[in-house]
This record gives structure tokens, sequence and C-alpha cells, in this order.
């Protein structure tokens, strides 16, 4: 490890065993610097002095990548074992379980807020994980048998973008909508009176499934009280979205695109000689 400006050398660090280097990255702030093994062992060392910091078996297999979250909090190992691992970035310990895929594990991607990580595998499917829990917050995400070549979530993290090629060269794009992130609140009381009246039935006090038809008398004060929430509060944008009665309310929450405008632009693809790009 070298400086950048002088080119000095300020250490040098090597594995033991018969393991070799197969992966390494730099934390954000210079300090450390983090390697994957062959073996699938993962390494830590203070880059002034060279000192080991942490060493340790994170997976059966090679580590093919090392990527970190935008705020330097974790970093994840991901291997040809088929498996994730996430690591607090200052101890070296690991942030949570080790996260299982189909096929061998390829680049992961962090949330922006460092709190949720998208994993892909060779196989073409893709997971969203609780970094800290390690719980799964989706379904299997497919592309159906497609061979991914991205994952990875927006600026705004409320998507995930996934761009795949499949057997017969096609490439295609998807996005998905990012679960929301409630940091362990409740489910507030004004969704699942929005829920009742959509549904259209709810359970009397004697556990029956009866008629809603009374619930909808109460849209209105549910859209007042949605319309006060604050702009960040969980769900609000997807509530005061579903409510809205505009005809140019976007085909989605995030987006600003009406479908009048989507089905115009998706004719006018559809009626060009030249394909799209990727």
């Amino acid at each position: 490890m070298c400086d950048v400006a002088t080119g000095r050398e300020l250490s040098a660090v090597q594995v033991s065993g018969k393991a070799s280097i197969s992966s390494f990255r730099l934390t954000p702030d210079g300090a450390r610097l983090v390697a994957g093994d062959d073996w699938g062992g993962m390494h830590m060392w203070d880059v002034g002095s060279g000192e080991l910091l942490r060493s340790t078996q994170a997976h059966r297999a090679n580590i093919r990548r090392i990527d970190f979250s935008a705020d330097g909090r974790y970093f994840a190992t991901a291997s040809e074992d088929g498996s994730v691992q996430t690591w607090d970035a200052a101890t070296g310990a690991p942030a949570g379980p080790l996260l299982p895929q189909k096929g061998s594990a390829s680049k992961p991607d962090f949330s922006p807020d460092s709190t949720r990580i998208v994993t892909q595998s060779s196989a073409g499917t893709v997971r969203v994980w609780d970094v800290r829990s390690g719980q799964l917050l989706t379904e299997l995400l497919d592309h159906e048998g497609a061979s991914l070549n991205i994952a990875a979530y927006g600026p705004d993290g409320r998507f995930l973008q996934t761009f795949a090629t499949g057997l017969d060269g096609k490439r295609t794009v998807r996005l998905w909508a990012a679960p929301p992130y409630g940091r362990g609140a409740p489910t507030p009381a004004w969704l699942l009176r929005l829920a009742t009246v959509c549904a259209g039935r709810r359970l009397n006090n004697e556990g029956r499934i009866a008629s809603a038809a009374d619930e909808v008398a109460k849209m209105e004060s549910l859209r007042r009280e949605i319309a006060a929430l604050p702009d960040n509060a969980p769900y609000g944008e997807w509530a005061r979205w579903l409510l809205s009665e505009s005809p140019k309310r976007s085909i989605a929450p995030g987006f600003s695109i009406t479908p009048a405008e989507a089905k115009k632009l998706a004719d006018d693809l559809a009626g060009s000689s030249v394909p799209p790009r990727p």
C-alpha cells in the first residue's frame, strides 16, 4: 500500500497459508484495507501500520467482490459458494447473518440509507434483506432465467433496477418497488382503515366477515387525515397517490409520467425501427 501523492510505501500485507488474495478494497476513509481470499477468508489491516486487525473464515469458497455502503458503515463480501455476508466496517465484525443465494453470488448493493441490501445471483434472481437482522424483505425477484448483469438501488432508495441478458441475447431492464422502511414502527391505523375500505369487507365484532359499505362514507375524513400527514410519513406517498383523482396522476409514486404518456411512449417505441437502448 502506497501514498498516492508521493508513491511512498506505507505498508505491505500478506495472507497466511496457501490462500491468495482474490479481491480487496480500501474503506472509504482510506484507514483500513479489506481483502477476501480464494478460500473464503476475510482479512482487515490498518493501512498505516500494516497491523492485521481481523482475519476470519467468512465463506466456503472464493470471495468475488467486496462492496461498501454509501456512508462507509458496512461492507459486504460476495462468494462463489452462493452467500453474501455483511460486516461492520469499523470493527470487521459480522453485521448480520450469512445471506444465502441460489447460484454464485454477484455484486451486492446497499440502499442509500444503508439499512437494506439487495443481492443477486448467477441464477437470475434478486433478494432484498435487512442489513442488521438478515430478514428477507421481498419475495424472490426473478428475471425468469436470464443472466443478471445489474441489480441496484435507485438514488432515492424507492426503486430497484435489474438489468439482465437472456439466452437469446435479448437485454431487459425492470424496475421494482423497494420495500418501504418504517424503522420498526407499527402499521399506521389510517393504513388499516384504507385497506378495509378498498377490500370492501371487514370483520365485525362477532368475528364474521361483513360488508364494509358503511366504511366508504368515512372516505372524506380519511382523505383529510392522509393529506395532513408529514411528507416523510411511512406509506404516506403511496396513500396520497392511491386516493388521487387527478387525470394526470402518475403511473406510480415516484414517477412523473402519466399512464397516457407511458402508453404513447410504448406505442412510439413499438412502431420504431430502431430498438431502444437498454
